[in-house]
């Protein structure tokens, strides 16, 4: 039977390539009719969450009903990404630029009467990652010099798509992991992978999407060489 994979936030989709289905981020995509999850957290919290949100303290901060769908939805995300990698299955990161966001908590204090009358609303800060069942601290940076550091067959899918992506992000995994790539010359890891119970969730730079080429035709073979690279 031939792979089936789901990319959520992806951008592969007119690549037609059979076995592929994309969706947006969301809580009502059941997860587990897939035999592996692609994932692209590029802002995530803004492209998913973030139609009437403001700034606070240099970050996204979520509308109250946001606040609430995102606690909401990452909560049931997860619940589905433990219960995939328990049946052997795995789920990718594409760690594009992935920021912590604030948002409401619901706790409200008042102060004043009449015209003076008061209303504070609370908020704080949010975990960008905490729909996986991991926990990971990025620092957001971009760059394009990478050097792999394992075995095939990753280092194999590092090779295939070193002309096709770049890194947004080098993080640091709290759980047990194994770094596959770093920034060319430091220790600063830009690719991983860790075990969660009999899968793995792998942890990969951000590939360029069709509107990042001058060259349809240059897409398509990339584009088609990631995914059958995530397939394998």
């Amino acid at each position: 039977m031939k792979m089936k994979m789901l990319g959520l936030n992806t951008e592969f989709e007119e690549l037609n390539y059979s076995g592929f289905q994309e969706n947006s981020f969301s809580a009502s995509i059941s997860l587990l009719d897939y035999d592996a999850v692609v994932i692209d957290v590029g802002y995530l919290v803004e492209d998913s969450y973030g139609e009437d949100a403001s700034t606070y303290q240099n970050k996204t901060r979520l509308s109250e009903y946001e606040s609430s769908q995102i606690v909401e939805d990452f909560s049931a995300i997860k619940d589905q990404i433990i219960e995939l990698l328990k049946h052997g299955r795995n789920l990718f990161l594409l760690m594009g630029r992935n920021e912590n966001c604030y948002i409401y908590t619901g706790q409200k204090e008042y102060s004043g009467t009449g015209k003076n009358a008061r209303q504070t609303n609370f908020v704080r800060e949010f975990d960008a990652y905490s729909f996986l069942p991991i926990t990971i601290k990025a620092t957001h940076v971009s760059g394009t010099q990478v050097s792999a550091c394992c075995k095939s067959p990753y280092r194999n899918f590092l090779q295939q798509t070193a002309n096709s992506s770049r890194y947004e992000s080098y993080f640091s995994i709290k759980e047990e992991n194994t770094a596959l790539a770093k920034v060319k010359g430091t220790d600063k890891v830009v690719a991983a992978v860790a075990h969660y119970g009999t899968g793995l969730i792998v942890c990969l730079p951000q590939p360029y999407y069709e509107s990042e080429y001058e060259d349809s035709d240059c897409w398509r073979d990339y584009g088609k060489n990631t995914l059958i690279a995530y397939l394998n």
